[in-house]
């Protein structure tokens, strides 16, 4: 059985790697979806965040009757 030598890549070589993946990225951020609620647009990912914020609101506050 031959081993191949692995060969270390290159500053260059690194910094290509790097940029495909900025750039893929930057396509798939182009193409997020979409979503109209109450009459304005948002993406998924802000629909998202906006309901996560909203649930640790929520468990923070109480909602026991006033005394008095």
């Amino acid at each position: 059985m031959k081993i191949f030598p692995l060969k270390p890549l290159s500053t260059i070589d690194k910094f290509n790697n790097l940029m495909h993946i900025i750039n893929e990225a930057a396509e798939l951020k182009k193409a997020e979806e979409q979503v109209q609620v109450l009459g304005a647009n948002f993406s998924k990912r802000e629909l998202r965040s906006v309901y996560k914020n909203a649930l640790k609101q929520l468990s923070k506050d109480s909602f026991e009757p006033k005394k008095g």
